[in-house]
């Protein structure tokens, strides 16, 4: 029998009712600051359209922090990458005379250049059936007697007349009366 492997593991755990317990914080404390705001103005009519924009303003922060989501990142996250993207510059230029970058430049001498270059490889037949064996294993290397084994196998599907998986050696012919 097999286990379910649970797929929402990332997913917070609901605490109060259907919120989590950082939504629940953010509109907790978005509602008690919105009061504070409401007990410290005065009840004059000016005052108290002013106190409601306030608190208004408040509620929208902290329902946005709660539950806005952009681009599939949590609110606090947008804002923070917000910040950055308009206060760090935009525009790297490269400078000729920067120094600390821990870049070190070495100026080779006239002589120093003409080291001599590495000589490549000779390829012998022994060399040339080992990389074929590689290639043959698709990078796993394999000894001579699975080598055999395997070309005698395909040896064998090809007396039977299975074709499937190889490449035909001859074009076959345009004249359909020569295929049939």
């Amino acid at each position: 029998m097999r286990a379910k492997v649970p797929q929402s593991i990332d997913l917070e755990e609901k605490v109060v009712g259907k919120l989590t317990v950082k939504q629940f914080m953010y509109l907790l404390g978005g509602a008690l600051f919105g009061y504070l705001i409401y007990k410290t103005y005065d009840v004059g009519a000016l005052n108290v359209y002013l106190a409601f924009t306030i608190i208004a303003l408040i509620a929208l922060i902290a329902l946005a922090f709660a539950f806005a989501r952009p681009n599939q990142q949590p609110f606090e996250d947008f804002i923070g990458n917000l910040v950055l993207f308009l206060f760090v510059p935009k525009r790297r230029l490269w400078s000729k005379d920067a120094v600390g970058h821990g870049v070190a430049v070495k100026i080779k001498k006239k002589g120093e250049d003409k080291k001599e270059l590495a000589k490549p490889k000779q390829v012998t037949p022994d060399r040339l059936k080992a990389l074929a064996a590689v290639l043959d294993s698709r990078g796993f290397e394999v000894g001579e007697e699975q080598r055999q084994a395997h070309l005698e196998n395909v040896d064998a599907q090809i007396k039977k007349g299975d074709r499937a998986g190889f490449v035909p050696t001859e074009k076959p012919s345009d004249n359909k009366e020569e295929n049939k």
